[in-house]
């Protein structure tokens, strides 16, 4: 329209930096960012140079879908890229790059989830043996399994925990994903295997950044 100024469309590398910027300014977990860039400018960049691919107008439906069929990703985690592509042009489109998100006709490969069976009683006594017979720290390695198998925490949550969240038989924390405080019961044998731990952590130096 005349007198109306567009923005500057900038190519696909410059905009899936901003994109990133926009991420870590956003505050985004470390871990959420690392997935973006592996998609975006250890992928998408370098498959658009080898299309020939310059500008974010070249790449339509078409492209797109041209992009996914490149993938060795399991359907899966071929879903959640194609989530992480569209939330991609969602941010192009709403700073007036581009006029529509060509990932949102993509559709997702289809994924039929396997329930996660708990560990029988057999398979757990093997786990615990295989633990005793570690040449490493052997009480921390079973603690680690203990709390695990009897807390139902994330392997995340488990690695952060610290000394002082345990009071008696019981763990308080903050879920890492959701930030939601809980109290979780154990039993005495595995608060006793974590009591037998040193350290302000149980699992870990506390040096290392959550994912």
């Amino acid at each position: 329209q005349i007198g109306i100024a567009k923005p500057e469309t900038p190519a696909i590398a410059a905009a899936v930096e901003k994109f990133l910027q926009d991420a870590n300014a956003r505050n985004l977990r470390s871990e959420t960012v690392r997935k973006y860039r592996s998609l975006l400018k250890g992928r998408l960049v370098g498959w658009c140079e080898s299309k020939g691919y310059r500008l974010l107008k070249q790449l339509d439906v078409e492209a797109v879908r041209a992009f996914r069929a490149s993938w060795n990703d399991g359907p899966l985690y071929a879903s959640k890229n194609l989530e992480r592509l569209r939330a991609f042009f969602r941010f192009c489109q709403q700073a007036e790059w581009i006029k529509s998100n060509p990932a949102t006709a993509v559709k997702p490969p289809r994924h039929r989830p396997a329930p996660t069976l708990p560990f029988s009683h057999q398979e757990m006594e093997r786990i615990l043996e295989a633990c005793d017979r570690y040449r490493g720290d052997s009480d921390r390695m079973k603690a680690f399994v203990l709390t695990m198998r009897y807390s139902g925490l994330r392997i995340g949550d488990t690695l952060a925990l610290k000394k002082d969240r345990l009071k008696d038989s019981r763990l308080f924390l903050y879920t890492q994903k959701t930030g939601t405080p809980v109290w979780v019961p154990l039993p005495a044998f595995v608060a006793d295997a974590l009591n037998k731990l040193e350290g302000e952590y149980f699992f870990t130096t506390g040096n290392a950044k959550p994912g």
